[in-house]
């Protein structure tokens, strides 16, 4: 509960200030400071054209050798903030002028190309050689009302759907880096169903699926880099729903000087809170509670502090299936999550800086399950899985430093180190009892160490991005590797960019890890193998295309070859997952994706991609054995032969709607004890459909300015199996129709 202690204090002492900070509105003006500064570099942009805009002036600045601009003597009221570079995207803030005080506030622009449209852009990045997909505000706004960062990263191309809201880019499973700010945030215990943050406190995300520089290691399903959004105004909204479904939430920031904070929170109950074992939901409440801080200290033009303190509590009911209920089966997983980071930002001069972290993540789960489980709850078999109590710690630090010095030539460095603890208790019983009742009650501890070189030579038409990365483990195994990765893009046409990428990757098993080979009814001779780090060798080529100006087109190949892939089996009826390596494997795949600009308020975008993902040989670990091995290439069970996803967008004055689609061909099931065919089946495809509409009232409204939206989920009602019980996973069946109102007031 620490956490929570520390984030409620800096409130009152921030609320308390504001107290304080009212006092100097008898001042007539305030003052604008602005950073801006290069995406994810953090590297200064100067020279950046400054435009500030009210109902009665308009003022203009350009940032200096710093990236700084600061305009004073600007009058108490809301500013439109434009900010534009050649070569840069181009982006627009609103904020909010108080008397006597100076408004702070951080702009990263990506170094990009681009193209204008009737005072819109698109953008073509020529000079990278990743694969990667920007979900801007406008559809993070849109889509939030689901509650469900999951939801937003299924419109990355090739993103499937996996139950609990797991996601799985390009036929990988779920070990992914989420970096918030800029900053790596440890995972959770494996089995956690929260999400790392809330929409409604993210200002966009960029997702990288493929080609990762050397900066990136370890979980490479994806990398999710998340910039946080600063709130401009307070504000408090509500949301009402069928599933009994209702939650508060909270925005309030503030500033004093060179000071910053923004505090968020919400409050969060539905009936419909995880995918269930049947069509109708039963027995699936959840209860979640959590707050964000995000807190910034300007010490000079050259430091800058932030912290960043996140929690979170939840209470789920496990679903049951109709037998279950009747039953009495009455299992229950609680969670809370938390981490702190401490960031330092240093600017050396304009071409070069450094940024230094420490950080801390908490992850607690507690499973109870019920006796009944002991007389057919369990889908696999009748087992009572009860009194789990996991938990989880990472702490590290890590440092990153660019340099700019010579011209068309980005160097950067880093090192990383990661303290992991692991605690885990359970009671486990079987029936008929053939073995005695297990408990299991022990400590892992473990560390990784990481560090890399990259170097990003630019000399138009050509981009080459080429870098070494090491990583240490020592876990449940000691190991290394030393990772070469090399891309190229080259700009072939004004319109027109190519790009070629390939790369070795290292990464380490789930640290948390239940001790299955010593539990009776699981042993067999393959659960003594120690879990392996998986190693990869990936490969990538790319196309973009600008199709007039109004539309960028994407097409990306893509194979990687697999050894020690890493999967998981799902513990009876919880959502506790164990670890096991099959021997090797490859995941092959072609995405294509279009994307149009906003014109006359309407906009869209499309992606379709294929994959295939197959393993072979020997499983090691899990909970069973298949024995025999399968002959050949088998399915895992999370992939997906084709994905697809539609973003279509309106907005008119106040007036905005989204309708987005979401198709997937099914995930494979089943298991034949006899011939040992594995996931030779497949669930049926589906098709969703989910809806979001909503209107500003900026003037005129009985309750001031403020925001209602309709969100309508699965809008025809469609029934459909995510995945089918295969004896690594349990049945889960989609969401049903889930509507809800939700309404923003701004203070």
């Amino acid at each position: 509960m620490k956490f929570i202690k520390i984030i409620l204090l800096s409130f009152i002492i921030t609320i308390g200030g504001t107290g304080v900070l009212k006092a100097d509105t008898l001042s007539s003006s305030g003052t604008l400071i602005l950073h801006v500064s290069i995406g994810h570099t953090g590297k200064p942009l100067p020279g950046a054209a400054i435009t500030v805009r009210s109902d009665s002036a308009t003022i203009t600045g350009t940032t200096n050798t710093y990236g700084q601009c600061i305009i004073a003597s600007l009058k108490p009221g809301i500013y439109s903030v434009k900010i534009h570079a050649k070569e840069f995207e181009e982006r627009t803030i609103t904020i909010n002028i108080t008397g006597g005080q100076a408004s702070l506030h951080d702009i990263n622009l990506h170094s990009e190309l681009v193209y204008t449209v009737h005072a819109h852009t698109l953008v073509m990045n020529t000079k990278s050689s990743s694969s990667s997909t920007e979900i801007s505000h406008k559809t993070v706004s849109a889509l939030a009302g689901s509650d469900n960062l999951s939801k937003l990263l299924y419109t990355v191309p090739g993103a499937a759907q996996g139950p609990f809201g797991e996601v799985h880019f390009r036929g990988a499973h779920t070990e992914i880096t989420y970096r918030i700010d800029g900053v790596d945030i440890p995972s959770a215990v494996s089995g956690s169903f929260s999400d790392i943050l809330d929409p409604q406190d993210i200002q966009s995300i960029d997702v990288m699926t493929g080609g990762y520089p050397a900066e990136y290691g370890n979980s490479l399903a994806g990398v999710v880099n998340i910039t946080t959004r600063q709130h401009p105004e307070k504000e408090i909204g509500i949301k009402e729903g069928n599933f009994d479904t209702h939650s508060i939430n909270f925005n309030v920031s503030g500033n004093k000087s060179a000071f910053t904070y923004a505090l968020s929170g919400i409050s969060y109950f539905t009936g419909r809170g995880l995918d269930t074992p049947v069509v109708n939901p039963i027995h699936d409440n959840l209860l979640k509670h959590s707050l964000f801080g995000n807190f910034s200290y300007m010490i000079d033009n050259n430091d800058r502090v932030s912290v960043l303190l996140y929690g979170d509590i939840s209470q789920y009911q496990i679903p049951n299936t109709d037998l279950q209920q009747a039953l009495g089966v009455n299992d229950n997983q609680n969670e809370s999550n938390d981490y702190e980071t401490i960031l330092w930002h240093h600017n050396f001069q304009s071409d070069s800086n450094l940024v230094v972290s420490v950080y801390r993540r908490g992850s607690t789960l507690g499973y109870d399950g019920s006796p009944s489980d002991l007389y057919g709850g369990s889908v696999t078999s009748p087992a009572y899985l009860n009194d789990v109590a996991e938990s989880f710690l990472g702490s590290g630090a890590q440092a990153n430093y660019t340099n700019e010095v010579l011209k068309h030539n980005q160097i950067k460095a880093g090192a990383s180190y990661k303290y992991l603890i692991n605690k885990q208790y359970f009671f486990l019983a079987e029936s008929p009892q053939s073995y005695p009742p297990f408990y299991d009650n022990h400590t892992d501890r473990g560390f990784e160490y990481s560090g890399y070189l990259q170097d990003e030579l630019s000399y138009d038409p050509v981009t080459i991005n080429a870098g070494l990365r090491y990583d240490y483990i020592n876990e449940y195994v000691a190991a290394d590797q030393l990772s070469p990765r090399i891309g190229i893009a080259v700009k072939l046409l004004k319109t027109n960019s190519i790009h070629a990428y390939y790369g070795r990757f290292f990464q380490p098993a789930p640290f948390e890890n239940i001790h299955v080979n010593s539990i009776p009814m699981f042993a067999n001779q393959n659960m003594s193998i120690p879990l392996q780090p998986e190693r990869d060798n990936y490969f990538e080529v790319g196309d973009q295309q600008m199709i007039t100006d109004y539309l960028l087109a994407k097409l990306t190949w893509y194979y990687k070859l697999m050894t020690n892939v890493i999967d998981y089996n799902q513990l009876l009826n919880s959502n506790i997952y164990v670890p096991y390596n099959i021997q090797s494997g490859y995941t092959r795949g072609i995405e294509f994706s279009i994307k149009s600009r906003e014109v006359d308020g309407l906009s869209g975008e499309f992606n379709i991609a294929w994959e295939r993902s197959q393993g072979k040989g020997a499983i090691t670990g899990g909970l069973f054995t298949v024995e025999p091995v399968p002959q050949g290439y088998f399915y895992f069970d999370h992939d997906q032969t084709y994905t697809s996803s539609a973003l279509i967008n309106y907005r008119d004055h106040g007036f905005w709607s989204t309708l987005d689609l979401e198709y997937g061909s099914g995930l494979p099931y089943g298991y034949n004890a006899v011939t040992g065919d594995v996931n030779y089946l497949r669930v049926p495809p589906h098709t969703i459909a989910g809806l979001n509409l909503g209107y500003n009232f900026e003037k005129g409204f009985y309750l001031g300015k403020s925001d209602i939206e309709l969100d309508i989920g699965n809008i025809l009602n469609t029934s459909y199996l995510i995945n089918q019980q295969n004896g690594f996973n349990n049945t889960h069946w989609g969401s049903p129709r889930t509507i809800a109102i939700l309404f923003k007031k701004y203070l």
